[in-house]
């Protein structure tokens, strides 16, 4: 038998996670993902268990590993747990808030638990949008007020009774509106848009394709 312990997954699994389960099909490649699916909530569900675990065996359980194998697991660790927050609508302020209250709530826990700050190193990705918009959203931005200061001027001029303002520049202003307002301004819903689909759209897709009911359920929880 191998020494190897219990692990998430099982080595099938995780051969089948590596091969995004082209080796089964049908109702049994759907099984496989439903239990798969299940074993990551669960091992995940186990840090509750672990978040006041020793020091002393805490720092016994990675003695095995080299420092570099150490910070790769980590790393591979704050990768998917960041993709879940991210799947989930989590705001990074929600997490730190939520992790700094259950540390708190800890009595007499191990030393290291005390010097753990779950915000020191991080920023709100909300925060960061407000601050330091992308190059798009700048020109998003920038193409919706330059169109809307074109068009304005031919717009307001529609109430007016025809022949109060003298035809020609009833004329330049329309032309200006039509041919530089109005182009501006699409372009700016485009980007509007294409960015919806980039980052709302299509990770919703994505999401239900890859578990229906599981989104779904997903979806009513919030609303």
């Amino acid at each position: 038998m191998s020494d190897k312990p219990a692990s998430l997954l099982t080595k099938r699994q995780r051969d089948r996670v590596d091969g995004d389960f082209e080796s089964v099909t049908g109702a049994k490649r759907r099984r496989e993902r439903q239990r798969v699916r299940k074993r990551i909530v669960a091992g995940a569900e186990d840090f509750r268990h672990l978040t006041d675990y020793p020091d002393n065996e805490l720092r016994a359980a990675f003695e095995l590993l080299e420092d570099d194998d150490v910070i790769t697991t980590l790393a591979d660790a704050r990768l998917f747990t960041e993709r879940v927050r991210l799947l989930h609508g989590i705001t990074e302020t929600e997490l730190t808030d939520r992790a700094r209250t259950r540390r708190d709530r800890i009595d007499g826990g191990p030393q290291s638990l005390s010097r753990v700050d779950p915000g020191q190193h991080t920023t709100d990705p909300a925060d960061d949008e407000e601050t330091t918009p992308s190059a798009w959203d700048r020109r998003s931005e920038t193409a919706l007020k330059l169109g809307a200061a074109l068009a304005l001027p031919g717009v307001s001029l529609v109430p007016v009774p025809f022949g109060a303002v003298p035809p020609a520049v009833d004329g330049v202003l329309a032309f200006v509106a039509l041919a530089f307002g109005s182009p501006l301004i699409a372009f700016g819903l485009l980007v509007l848009l294409a960015q919806a689909v980039k980052y709302d759209v299509v990770p919703a897709v994505r999401a239900f394709s890859a578990a229906p009911r599981e989104t779904l359920e997903h979806v009513w929880s919030r609303f």
